[in-house]
């Protein structure tokens, strides 16, 4: 690792860290000029196979593969000794790319999950970061479900999220409201939009969520919604939008869903088409969506071991079960 100091400068190369237990951290150059730092060809690496992964955890686990090509850091009035602070203006990310896959198979982890606004209030050291931004990136989310033929998957390609107020309220005079604005291709092909608001200072963590997803094929819905719903659809559909809130109890609001040429298909445990069912439900699916659709409200209680994003989705998959079974 050539470290190199200079007058108000200081550079690294190839960078190699023992991240614990399951990682390795390589960054390929670091350069710190006092206020700013760059930082290029970051990787996040598991030192195991996913399903090496899966044999050495104890409990379920998100196995996590991150590349970044250039993080850049605007700090502002950071702290590392006396008082210590985070304290920045900005973060520029360029090129992530981040899969995460989650496997079913070992036991469940019951330990409770908090939502991000208690994940930060807990957190110690006081941090603010005025915005965060992120572009040309991609990530990924696999999921091994158990009895699925496939696992399912996600995938969001030309990422690009901003991000103001990161914060835990423990800088006085800072705004505590977080604001998330997201858009991307899901599936790659359809184009997809994302709001997210939350006050981390708001002892019941409420949020408001929404989004509209554009022309997505039912080819890439079928990807998840036949390992969980135990369904494939055949169709076209226009758009699918999403107006949610909620609190750390649970997620709720208004879901939209248009479509034309739709059909059902229900699967047996072996991914066979169930042909007198899927005939019998077809009959009361209608087979298009005309103008604005009428909406389904959804209510969803929150399990206490799962994620935020585990919540969400499972909020969507309620309405699609609303409109399709």
């Amino acid at each position: 690792m050539p470290i190199n100091f200079s007058s108000h400068l200081i550079t690294a190369q190839k960078v190699f860290l023992d991240a614990g237990k399951y990682y390795t951290l390589k960054i390929g150059d670091v350069k710190n000029s006092g206020k700013q730092t760059e930082i290029k060809d970051l990787k996040y690496l598991p030192k195991y196979s996913r399903a090496g992964f899966s044999k050495v955890i104890a409990k379920e686990s998100d196995l996590y593969t991150i590349t970044v090509k250039k993080i850049g850091i605007t700090d502002f009035n950071s702290k590392l000794f006396k008082n210590q602070q985070i304290d920045i203006s900005k973060v520029d990310i360029d090129g992530l790319d981040c899969n995460i896959y989650h496997d079913l198979a070992p036991p469940d982890d019951t330990e409770a999950r908090y939502l991000f606004s208690k994940k930060l209030r807990g957190m110690k050291m006081p941090m603010f970061v005025k915005n965060v931004a992120i572009k040309n990136s991609s990530l990924e989310y696999e999921e091994n479900a158990e009895n699925s033929n496939i696992p399912g998957k996600l995938t969001f390609d030309k990422f690009g999220i901003n991000i103001t107020n990161v914060n835990n309220g423990k800088i006085k005079g800072r705004p505590t409201v977080i604001n998330a604005d997201a858009r991307f291709a899901f599936y790659g092909k359809a184009d997809t939009q994302v709001n997210w608001k939350f006050d981390v200072m708001n002892l019941e963590d409420k949020f408001t969520i929404n989004g509209k997803i554009l022309k997505l094929s039912a080819e890439n819905v079928n990807l998840f919604v036949r390992p969980y719903l135990n369904v494939t659809l055949d169709g076209n559909i226009d758009y699918l939008k999403f107006d949610y809130y909620g609190t750390n109890a649970g997620i709720a609001g208004n879901f939209y869903f248009k479509y034309n040429e739709m059909y059902v298909n229900f699967l047996n445990k072996k991914g066979n088409e169930r042909k007198l069912l899927s005939k019998v439900a077809n009959w009361f699916v209608k087979n298009e969506s005309t103008g604005e659709p009428d909406h389904v409200v959804i209510e969803k209680k929150r399990e206490s071991d799962r994620s935020f994003f585990s919540m969400l989705w499972q909020g969507i998959m309620e309405g699609l079960k609303k409109y399709l079974i």
